[in-house]
């Protein structure tokens, strides 16, 4: 027998803020362990390079919950554009 459950009605903002507020306590607490991969395993995972890596700061390392990895397609070119974290964020808005 199956259930059927329907997908919570949820407002995009109060979707947008729960995700903030995760995030932020990752960075906060980056051990105390969440249901996706933080840290050195989330960026391995993703593919990231050591080299990548080397010059990370271990605690800023630690509270990493990526969700993709930029190098992955390739290395970045001189005249392609790039998407800074300021215009991200303008965007999620």
């Amino acid at each position: 027998m199956t259930s059927n459950q329907g997908v919570p009605a949820i407002a995009a903002e109060t979707l947008r803020a729960e995700i903030r507020k995760e995030y932020a306590t990752v960075a906060q607490d980056p051990g105390k362990g969440y249901h996706f991969h933080t840290g050195w395993a989330a960026a391995s995972r993703l593919g990231y390079a050591a080299e990548h890596l080397a010059g990370v700061p271990a605690a800023n390392l630690a509270s990493f919950a990526g969700t993709g990895n930029p190098f992955a397609a390739g290395g970045i070119r001189q005249a392609r554009r790039l998407l800074t974290w300021a215009r991200a964020r303008a965007w999620m808005r």
